[in-house]
């Protein structure tokens, strides 16, 4: 029980923030285009305008999936320690809200793109 613990500290709830704080980059501008984080397609690194339009677009949906994958982590941490059969299921929520939220944000940026190119 011990190593599950560890990972859900060492790993998912550092991942729920790093979601959180590029989502407030993105919406506020500041987040640059770069090789590690970010929606990184075709689309949105062709330039930093398309990066920063994709960005702002998805901003809300990237911070929404980081604050519930935030609270599920420690739902699973608390889990751990009082329900451990409950792991599952936190588990399995975290894995379909990051996931889908990180693909919903792909969409959305994939969008915003295209509608700025429209407009050109």
């Amino acid at each position: 029980m011990e190593l599950i613990v560890i990972v859900l500290l060492v790993v998912l709830i550092p991942s729920s923030l790093l979601l959180i704080v590029s989502a407030m980059q993105a919406k506020s501008g500041t987040l640059k285009m770069n090789n590690f984080l970010g929606i990184r397609t075709v689309e949105t690194m062709r330039s930093e305008e398309t990066w920063t339009v994709a960005h702002k677009a998805c901003a809300p949906t990237l911070m929404a999936a980081g604050v519930i994958g935030l609270l599920l982590a420690a739902g699973m941490v608390w889990s751990a320690f009082t329900k451990p059969e409950w792991m599952y299921y936190f588990t399995g929520a975290y894995v379909v809200v990051v996931s889908g939220g990180v693909i919903l944000a792909g969409q959305q940026a994939k969008k915003a793109v295209k509608e700025m190119d429209t407009r050109a």
